[in-house]
Formats: structure tokens, C-alpha cells, sequence
């Protein structure tokens, strides 16, 4: 008898150890924190970027015509907007091929922009950037329904990136202007990195 009691109290300490040191489940399904380090998750309302660029080739199936693509890291507004473009994301992205070279700010939904001009298949629209601290204007083209805006004059856009650390532009998004700084300190090495793009 005595010998039941000695186990059935050894499998209860057991048990109750167990469950204080085990992990801890969170409200949300299918994760699991420990309780000293969980911290609720938030979406940024600052600014976020770094200086990492992606560089990759690229083949035309039919023809076989090469081209390379160079893509800066997402950044997000500088002031959050609202719904449903609270979770907006950018990059700079710079293709080029053997004869040409484009540059372009890349959405992660399509801009609903205010201002621009209404052209034979795009829209014209003429923007704010700062280069560093230079203020300057960019004129960019957006394809109907495209998640881009092109700069119109790309080798003007890169030349004026590898003189600076960083570019901000102000998109004249609907509702309220979006503002986003891309770092282009690293631009230069990224070029250099590239098949085609020099």
C-alpha cells in the first residue's frame, strides 16, 4: 500500500512539474512561445530598410535574349496608411538587357494615385524625390492596372541613385501622399555584381 502511495504521489510532482516548465501556448492556433519571452507582434509604423540588393538573370523561352534584374529590399511607408493599404510594401528595381535599361519602383498593390495624366494605354504623373537631402522631381509612367512606376528618364534615376545614400518619393496616393526612403548607398556594388546591368 504505502509503495502505491510513494507512486502516485512521484506521477502528480512529475505532472506539475511538466506543466510549469513546458511551453505555452499562445491565443493564436498553431504557436507555441515560452511565457519569460513572448511579446504580442505588431506591424511597423516606422520606416524599415536596409542596404541588401538582389541581384538574378533571366531567359526569354522563345528567343533565348538574356536580361538582368536588380531588385533593393522592401521598404514600407514612412506613415503607415490606412485600409487596405495598411501592409503596403516598395523597391527599386533596375532590368536591363543587351541593348536597354529600365528603372522602376515596384508595389505590393497597385498605386491609386491622384494627379497623373491619362495617356494612350499609361498614366504620366510628375513626382516629389529627394536625393539625400536634394530635392528634385522624377516624371514616371504607369502602365494601366501595373503594380510599377517607371522612370521616364533611366539613366538620369541611376546616375542621381549611385550620388546618393538614399532616395525618397512621394506618391500621390489616394486618400493621402506616401512617402518611402529606399537606401541606394550599396547600388554601385550591386551593378557591378550584375551580368548585364553596368
Amino acid at each position: 500500500m504505502k509503495i502505491l502511495i510513494g507512486l502516485a504521489i512521484a506521477f502528480l510532482f512529475f505532472v506539475i512539474i511538466g506543466q510549469n516548465s513546458g511551453p505555452s501556448y499562445s491565443s493564436t492556433p498553431g504557436t507555441t512561445t515560452t511565457s519569460s519571452s513572448y511579446t504580442p507582434s505588431s506591424k511597423p509604423r516606422v520606416p524599415t530598410y536596409t542596404d541588401n540588393w538582389n541581384t538574378y538573370d533571366s531567359a526569354d523561352e522563345m528567343t533565348g535574349e538574356k536580361s538582368s534584374y536588380i531588385n533593393s529590399d522592401e521598404v514600407v511607408p514612412n506613415r503607415k496608411l490606412d485600409f487596405p493599404y495598411s501592409d503596403l510594401k516598395s523597391s527599386i528595381g533596375i532590368g536591363c538587357d543587351s541593348g536597354s535599361q529600365w528603372v522602376y519602383l515596384w508595389f505590393s498593390k497597385t498605386p491609386n494615385m491622384v494627379g497623373d495624366t491619362t495617356k494612350d494605354g499609361y498614366n504620366l504623373v510628375k513626382l516629389r524625390v529627394k536625393f539625400d537631402n536634394k530635392l528634385d522631381t522624377a516624371t514616371m509612367t504607369q502602365s494601366w492596372g501595373a503594380k510599377a512606376l517607371h522612370f521616364q528618364y533611366d539613366s538620369w534615376a541611376v546616375k542621381k541613385m549611385l550620388q546618393a545614400n538614399t532616395l525618397t518619393v512621394e506618391i500621390p496616393w489616394y486618400g493621402r501622399n506616401a512617402v518611402f526612403t529606399y537606401k541606394t548607398a550599396m547600388l554601385k556594388e550591386a551593378l557591378s555584381a550584375s551580368t548585364l546591368c553596368k
